[in-house]
């Protein structure tokens, strides 16, 4: 069960990683 709650929490995170990448430093 950790390991689903970790992936669910990666899945997240590249989502905001990905829109904070989109937007220009």
């Amino acid at each position: 069960m950790s390991e689903i709650v970790i992936r669910h929490a990666e899945t997240r995170d590249y989502e905001a990683i990905r829109q904070i990448h989109a937007q220009p430093e």
